[in-house]
């Protein structure tokens, strides 16, 4: 197989004239896929799937100079052992038409192309790059913007594929960019999305804060207090809508509690449904304690719920929205370790009638390391930014490149959502 030759280091350059024969090849019409290259080749996957007819470009302005019939030879080449599959054959005839012409856009976009399907991912990535930065005409840089992101998909960058797609349509709305787009933005997660059925039944909530109260196992004298109104009375207002369903969940309210061993207040979601009273502990914390190697400061900033249709049957479902900040302050090494963050959770009753609720989705966060006890500036910090998108029993997140950090990227995509 070919190799791509690096651009950069070809010395001849010829300025080259467009002459007739202008139809474009799947590489700049971005919306035409050859069959899949057999296995052997590589272990990188081109694509699979077909893609509409080619859209044509209008013909660009012929550069000044003496047309070069070579040049014009090794893109007919090129475009029909592409088209005839021999995608080794093809890099060789394009890479004759770059070594006439090294900044010609259009042919390195389809050198790109044709390396791609020739399992070359490292020589595609290299010729795309420099197509894309350099200054052509907006259907040819937006076709090496979509060519540059099937080789970031065959690299597993998806993220990277997404910007690339989107910038490309800001040069040129295609339909297949889009439906390239739309697919990788709803591709599975990889970040594991857990549910877990909650506490109960219970008759009453009286019921269950008893129950919680022995699992704690406080020390003798120490009492536990559990209501509806100690949020209320530290000042914390609530979000807690009524719901109106006759099915799944019937009522909903947060309950806290606390105990005379911390400072801490326990908030906690309770939900109703035929079958009684069931509860998911702690979704929120505030107040301050002592943590493992100094003092804990918790903040609740917000703590609300609001009824969703996750499910086409079966009852709203319910979002929550927490809003904290964890301070966790080394007495002993003057540094203070912040952790604030906007998560979210989903609840709902699936076909065992027990109500359930998702892990925390970390959709906005930092994580910072603070000099003096938190008192000076930050030493480091880690931030990302993700948006939610409800779906049919699914949950789509998305995130700009620039915005999600390396840790949280498996975050992205798509999470089924199937309560048991």
């Amino acid at each position: 197989m070919h190799q791509v030759h690096q651009v950069h280091q070809v010395h001849q350059v010829h300025q080259v004239h467009w002459v007739g024969h202008f139809a474009i090849a799947c590489a700049l019409a971005i919306s035409c896929d050859a069959s899949p290259v057999p296995a052997h080749l590589g272990a990188a996957e081109p694509p699979r799937a077909a893609d509409p007819a080619p859209v044509r470009a209008s013909e660009p302005p012929a550069p000044s100079g003496a047309a070069d019939p070579r040049f014009e030879q090794a893109m007919t080449e090129g475009r029909a052992a592409f088209a005839t599959k021999d995608y080794s054959a093809a890099v060789a005839s394009f890479e004759r038409a770059v070594d006439l012409a090294p900044d010609d856009p259009r042919a390195l976009s389809e050198l790109g192309w044709a390396a791609l399907h020739a399992r070359d991912l490292a020589g595609a990535e290299r010729v795309l790059v420099h197509a894309t930065e350099l200054d052509a005409e907006p259907k040819i840089a937006a076709a090496s913007l979509y060519n540059l992101g099937r080789v970031r998909e065959a690299q597993d960058r998806g993220l990277e594929a997404v910007a690339l797609y989107e910038r490309s349509l800001v040069l040129r709305d295609n339909r297949t960019v889009r439906a390239r787009l739309v697919r990788l933005r709803t591709s599975p997660a990889k970040a594991k999305l857990d549910i877990e059925l909650l506490e109960g039944p219970h008759a009453t909530l009286v019921e269950w804060c008893e129950h919680r109260a022995r699992s704690l196992g406080l020390p003798g004298g120490f009492v536990q207090r559990c209501d509806e109104q100690l949020a209320a009375r530290r000042g914390f207002t609530l979000e807690q809508p009524a719901l109106d369903g006759d099915t799944g969940i019937l009522e909903a309210k947060f309950i806290a509690t606390n105990d005379d061993t911390t400072d801490f207040l326990y908030h906690h979601l309770a939900v109703r449904t035929a079958g009684g009273w069931f509860v998911r502990p702690e979704v929120g914390t505030d107040g301050a304690g002592a943590g493992s190697v100094g003092n804990v400061h918790a903040t609740l900033s917000r703590l609300s719920f609001e009824p969703v249709d996750l499910a086409p049957a079966g009852g709203s479902e319910l979002m929550l929205r927490i809003g904290e900040t964890w301070l966790d302050v080394d007495l002993g090494d003057d540094v203070a370790h912040q952790d604030e963050r906007r998560d979210r959770m989903f609840c709902g009753v699936g076909p065992s009638g027990r109500p359930a609720c998702t892990s925390p989705i970390p959709l906005v966060g930092a994580l910072r390391e603070l000099a003096g006890n938190a008192e000076g500036p930050p030493r480091s910090e880690q931030r990302w930014t993700m948006a939610l998108r409800l779906g049919k029993r699914a949950i789509v997140l998305t995130g700009e490149l620039t915005a999600v950090d390396e840790a949280h990227r498996a975050w992205l995509g798509e999470h089924a959502i199937v309560f048991p």
